[in-house]
């Protein structure tokens, strides 16, 4: 596998999986969308929080009547990390305007939950799970 510049020299590049503790990923989804879509704007700082356990890569606020086009984002970025991870890496958190979470993006997750359904993995399957989870 080749990898861009951005990942030249990072000795975990191939298993990225089991160090989502740094910036790595996000770079990666960042440049695989090229111009198509700037998430830094929602990238959220990577490191060592101690008063956190866990964090998000990414985080979007989506407002009440446009839960479809955070849907389609959080698709795109579904299918990109596939093609990129085996078992995809970035933790994405979705609130509403009020600041209450209405979704925590992983894409294991999601797959897991489309398996249990016995639903195909397709664009209209994962974005409608997402859409789901948006306005639930």
């Amino acid at each position: 596998m080749v990898w861009s510049k951005k990942g030249d020299g990072n000795f975990h590049a191939s298993d990225y999986f089991n160090y989502i503790d740094d910036t790595y990923g996000q770079l990666r989804i960042e440049e695989s969308f090229g111009d198509q879509f700037d998430l830094s704007p929602y990238r959220q700082e990577k490191g060592k929080r101690l008063d956190e356990p866990e964090w998000e890569d990414y985080l979007f606020t989506c407002e009440k009547d446009h839960a479809d086009e955070t849907a389609k984002l959080l698709t795109e970025i579904y299918f990109k990390e596939a093609e990129l991870w085996e078992d995809g890496c970035l933790k994405c958190l979705v609130k509403d305007e009020e600041g209450e979470t209405l979704f925590s993006y992983f894409w294991w997750d999601v797959t897991r939950e489309l398996q249990k359904q016995e639903k195909e993995i397709t664009d209209q399957t994962v974005y409608a799970y997402i859409l789901q989870e948006l306005e639930n």
